[in-house]
């Protein structure tokens, strides 16, 4: 998978988050969650490199990452998610996505 442009959301807790580039050599002590945009309509969340090591803190994080992705993106209709869980922890959430007008 070789992503067509990446997004950095930086998290600095559940519940707290700041938007920066990718590349920007921002230090900061919360967690990162990569946007990872692999095709026309269909977009990745994941953890990033500082990740939480808790499966359900990482749950959390991609839930709120979602959710201020969506406020960002008011236009966009959501045709479909899909969780990516390994033992039976949340790795990733795929978004596949119409965008209006």
């Amino acid at each position: 998978m070789v992503p067509e442009a990446r997004e950095n959301h930086q998290v600095d807790n559940i519940g707290s988050e700041t938007m920066s580039k990718a590349g920007n050599g921002s230090d900061g002590g919360g967690f990162q969650v990569d946007f990872v945009e692999l095709g026309p309509g269909w977009t990745a969340i994941e953890p990033g490199k500082r990740r939480p090591s808790k499966g359900q803190e990482i749950a959390a994080l991609l839930d709120n990452a979602l959710r201020h992705w969506l406020g960002q993106h008011p236009n966009y209709s959501v045709r479909s998610t899909l969780g990516i869980v390994a033992g039976g922890n949340t790795q990733a959430i795929h978004i596949w996505y119409t965008q209006g007008p």
